[in-house]
C-alpha cells in the first residue's frame, strides 16, 4: 500500500510539473491575467464549474482509512449515502450543487451523508470500491444499508430525484428518534 500511495505523489507531482496545473486560479481566454470566476453559493467555492471547496453540516467528510471503518460500521446499523467526488471535474461540480441543494432544502430526514473527494483522499475512495464491490466512478453516489451497497449511480444520474426514490425504493429512510 506504502509503494501505490508513494507512486501517486509522484505521479501526481510529475503532472503539476508538466501541466503546471495547480487548484485555483487558472488563465482563460477571457482573463489571461489568471483570476477565476469565482461565486459562492451556500460554502461552495465554484470556478468555472469545478467545486473546489465545500462544507456542508450535514455531511461528513471521510479524508482518512479510519474514517472510512467508522462509516462502514455505521452503514451496519443505519442507512448511510456516500457521495464521491472530484474537485477538478465539472461534472462532479454540477453534481456538488444538486446534492449540497438537496440537502439545504429537503424536508424529509435524509440517511446520515459522507463526502470523499475522490483526488484528495483516494486510498479512501479505492478502499470503497473494493469493499463494496463497485466500480469506481466520479462523480458517484452510493446507498449502503445493512452493511451493504443496495444502490449506486453516477455522473449527471445524480440527482435529488434519483437519491430520494433510491432511498424510499430502498426503505432507508433514517428513523425518528
Amino acid at each position: 500500500m506504502n509503494n501505490i500511495i508513494r507512486n501517486l505523489v509522484i505521479m501526481s507531482a510529475m503532472l503539476i510539473l508538466v501541466t503546471g496545473y495547480t487548484t485555483g486560479a487558472s488563465a482563460t481566454a477571457k482573463d489571461p491575467g489568471g483570476t477565476p470566476d469565482t461565486e459562492t453559493k451556500s460554502d461552495m467555492v465554484i470556478e468555472d464549474d469545478v467545486v473546489s471547496e465545500w462544507h456542508n453540516e450535514k455531511m461528513t467528510e471521510l479524508t482518512r482509512l479510519p474514517d472510512f471503518a467508522r462509516t462502514a460500521d455505521a452503514a451496519q446499523k443505519k442507512p448511510v449515502l456516500i457521495f464521491k467526488h472530484s474537485t477538478t471535474c465539472p461534472i462532479s461540480g454540477r453534481a456538488a450543487q444538486r446534492i449540497d441543494r438537496l440537502l439545504r432544502e429537503s424536508e424529509e430526514p435524509l440517511p446520515s451523508f459522507y463526502m470523499v473527494k475522490v483526488i484528495e483522499s483516494r486510498p479512501v475512495s479505492q478502499l470503497i470500491a473494493e469493499h463494496y464491490e463497485v466500480k469506481h466512478e466520479s462523480p458517484q453516489i452510493l446507498l449502503l444499508k445493512d452493511g451493504k451497497e443496495v444502490w449506486n449511480t453516477s455522473h449527471d444520474e445524480i440527482t435529488a430525484e434519483a437519491v430520494l426514490a433510491a432511498i424510499e425504493e430502498h426503505d432507508a429512510m433514517p428513523e425518528e428518534d
